[in-house]
């Protein structure tokens, strides 16, 4: 995300979402943000700081290759505030 218009978008509350076929069971974005493409489509938000970089650029981060699956086309099922969304995309920011 690079504007502050996005930033304001972003749901604060961590959200879980699944996809299929899947390198895990289940992921847990820091927020997400609403896309403008469809009613229930969310662009996924990962904090990255510190260790946690490293691990997450790493060749074996099955967080990062779910979060590329998703980048890949093959969205995220998940639920949030108890409806159904699609996580249709997802973003790493590197904190210092």
């Amino acid at each position: 995300m690079t504007d502050d218009a996005e930033r304001a978008g972003a749901v604060p509350l961590a959200s879980s979402a699944d996809s299929t076929p899947q390198p895990q069971s289940g992921r847990t974005y820091s927020g997400l943000v609403k896309n403008g493409d469809g009613p229930n489509t969310y662009t996924g938000i990962v904090i990255l700081f510190g260790a946690v970089v490293d691990d997450y650029c790493s060749p074996e981060s099955i967080q990062r290759q779910f979060d590329e699956g998703v980048n890949a086309g093959t969205p995220a099922h998940g639920e949030l505030d108890g409806e159904p969304i699609l996580v249709t995309r997802v973003e790493a920011e590197i904190m210092p």
